[in-house]
């Protein structure tokens, strides 16, 4: 996962393409995404600068962690990373309190 900035604002009549990486916590029950023929559905929800909605649903293929990782290794590491990310910049803004030693006699 990059940190790197990158401007993502369009002006007036302008456009982009890019890639968009869906990715979840584990689940169960009766929370795993419905596979069917080969696909799963997926709801969009833009909001623009008006504060406009625009919701759009598409069927996407359901590709395989291992199928995912032949075009970019870090598929599926979003969670975990982001995970180490706030716990290291949680322990860098609280670092341990230390307890003194007691004085030896």
């Amino acid at each position: 996962m990059s940190l790197a900035a990158i401007d993502t604002y369009l002006q007036i009549g302008k456009s982009a393409n890019g890639v968009v990486y869906f990715e979840q916590s584990e689940s169960f029950g009766g929370c795993f995404p419905l596979v069917v023929g080969g696909k799963v559905s997926v709801k969009v929800r833009i909001t623009d600068v008006f504060g406009r909605h625009y919701t759009r649903v598409f069927q996407i293929p359901a590709v395989s962690l291992e199928d995912a990782r032949k075009y970019n290794p870090a598929f599926g590491s979003t969670m975990e990373e982001l995970k180490r990310h706030h716990e290291a910049a949680a322990d860098k803004a609280n670092p341990a309190q230390t307890v003194p030693s007691s004085p030896k006699k």
